[in-house]
């Protein structure tokens, strides 16, 4: 799991994601300022999210994942290969 800060409205903010992506895309936000809070995905929200993904990989005629993308990355979290996923 990737965890950074970012200001954003002049408010530090924790973030919690499965995606080191994430960290470039808010690149300019990036801050060393103590969070007030955190925003991460629940499991409502992954499953949502994976969802979505596979109804987009069907429209585009891709087959479907032997397993889902975030169930995949959380595999290989609760094994100790974030770095690697």
């Amino acid at each position: 799991m990737e965890i950074f800060s970012v200001e954003l409205a002049g408010v530090p903010v924790e973030i919690r994601c499965r995606y080191q992506e994430n960290i470039t895309f808010l690149r300019e936000y990036l801050t060393e300022k103590e969070p007030l809070f955190t925003v991460a995905p629940g499991e409502e929200d992954l499953l949502r999210m994976q969802g979505d993904f596979d109804r987009m990989d069907r429209a585009e005629g891709i087959p479907p994942h032997r397993r889902g993308r975030f169930q995949e990355k959380r595999d290989c979290e609760q094994r100790g290969e974030n770095s690697i996923c």
